[in-house]
């Protein structure tokens, strides 16, 4: 890899907020849906406490006010990339993709010899560029669907009797704000916000269809030996919005209308079409994380990552019965989002944080979308892909090396294989890999330094098996060192 402007992040920006240093760098504020894991600028309890405010006292709202607005819009916002835009063909194959990186890293953290290490940082460079040109295919309608969607139900909830009740103008100027940000990095922006407006009446007025249109936003195309790549969702979007019964929506009559069969006869010709090609892709998800080795492609981090998005895995079978699994899940995602009913239900919330002595760090808050226990097997699997993660984006960055899981103390609280892995990783780019100008924000692991001298802990000759995951009668089991 040459520099963080060669590779995306994958990691989905609020267009309010400014990038702010930490242990994800590229990621906060923010969006990472692929490993179900989002950062808000402000802290939890302090949102949900306007929130409350706001329920309980319908005041005049003053200029002040609009922090409180844009933090509602953040929230929202960040949570349409979790939830509504989470499951689709290309953020599938995106996740695979995503294992591979995380499979590379592994290899860097591990490997003995300097070849292995220069080979493991040649596939994270190919890998993470591959991860590149399917964001730039997805990234322009993730953004507009997202802003589309919150700025709709913020505008239901400036209504008489809403949360924010007379928040009108105050909303006009935060949407004007927000399409001038995007209209500079997306030229043409603002024109595709109108034209979207009657893809998103019919979703909310036809709930029913959302997880099906909801997919073909971002596509992926025909293939068979070979990865595939992820169709361009702008040009994608812009047919489907051309065609007269999209584009005419509102003015549709109820009923069986000639709109309404148009309509449905197009979902089900682009269902037999694209759902096709994503249950081969999700059969391809399933093998890999059954462990087996399949278009020269190996890596345990699929596993995690499926529990995450998909649930439980099912009993090792063969390739048609993965092809049997990859219906049934899409036939959940039918079944109103099965996100709502059954697993999976959690991600991982970043938030600024004070330690007892002022110190800021970022910290960690595993949620889930609706009320319930956070699955144990869940919750391992989304703290491994955060520590893995972390340490991409750090590398992309060229900003580190720091611990997600430090939470601003002074002494490392790492199990000493973590602490060494992660120390060598820094010397092994700054020394190997990074150029000269790349090393200003390159750091030994704060926690070492402050170490007090002759007493760093012990390096282990090795990891068990030197795998992350191991298996026992179906139970997925993260083992002690991490």
């Amino acid at each position: 890899m040459n520099s963080q402007e060669d590779y995306g992040s994958f990691c989905f920006q609020c267009a309010e907020q400014a990038l702010r240093s930490n242990v994800a760098p590229i990621l906060t504020p923010g969006t990472q849906p692929l490993i179900n894991t989002v950062y808000f600028p402000t802290p939890y309890n302090d949102f949900a406490q306007s929130v409350l405010k706001r329920i309980s006292h319908e005041a005049t709202p003053t200029g002040e006010d609009y922090y409180d607005l844009q933090d509602f819009f953040i929230f929202h916002h960040e949570i349409v990339h979790l939830q509504n835009l989470d499951w689709t063909p290309a953020k599938d194959l995106a996740r695979i993709v995503l294992a591979t990186c995380y499979a590379a890293i592994f290899r860097l953290l591990i490997s003995d010899s300097t070849q292995q290490v220069e080979s493991a940082w040649k596939d994270l460079g190919t890998f993470t560029q591959r991860l590149n040109e399917i964001e730039k295919s997805i990234k322009f309608v993730e953004e507009l669907f997202a802003n589309a969607w919150t700025f709709r139900v913020l505008e239901v909830s400036t209504r008489p009797g809403g949360k924010w009740a007379g928040f009108g103008k105050l909303l006009e100027t935060l949407k004007e704000n927000v399409l001038n940000t995007e209209e500079d990095k997306f030229p043409g922006f603002s024109t595709a916000y109108d034209s979207i407006q009657p893809l998103i009446s019919l979703l909310l007025n036809n709930p029913s269809i959302s997880s099906v249109i909801l997919p073909l936003l971002q596509p992926i195309e025909e293939w068979g030996v070979k990865l595939p790549q992820a169709i361009n969702a702008r040009e994608h979007l812009e047919r489907m919005l051309a065609l007269p019964f999209i584009r005419n929506y509102p003015k549709l009559p109820p009923g069986k209308s000639e709109g309404w069969i148009e309509i449905k006869y197009y979902l089900e010709q682009m269902r037999e079409k694209h759902f096709r090609r994503w249950k081969q892709l999700l059969a391809l998800m399933l093998n890999l994380s059954w462990g087996k080795e399949v278009i020269s492609i190996s890596t345990p981090f699929t596993l995690p990552l499926w529990l995450i998005s998909h649930g439980d895995l099912p009993a090792e079978g063969s390739y048609e019965d993965a092809m049997l699994h990859a219906s049934q899940t899409l036939r959940d995602l039918g079944n109103l989002r099965s996100r709502f009913n059954i697993k999976p239900n959690i991600y991982a919330s970043l938030e600024p944080r004070v330690g007892r002595k002022g110190q800021g760090f970022i910290g960690v808050r595993l949620g889930t979308h609706r009320n319930g226990k956070v699955d144990e097997d869940e919750a391992d699997s989304i703290l491994n892909l955060l520590l893995f993660e972390a340490i991409r984006q750090q590398l992309i960055a060229r900003k580190g090396i720091i611990c997600p899981f430090n939470q601003g103390r002074r002494l490392c609280q790492c199990p000493p294989a973590r602490r060494e892995a992660l120390d060598r990783l820094y010397h092994i780019a700054k020394d190997t890999f990074f150029k000269k100008d790349e090393l200003n924000d390159w750091n030994p692991l704060p926690c070492l330094e402050n170490w007090p001298s002759g007493s760093k802990p012990e390096k282990n000759e090795f990891w068990v098996s030197k795998t992350l995951y191991k298996q026992s009668s179906g139970i997925i089991t993260i083992q002690e060192y991490w």
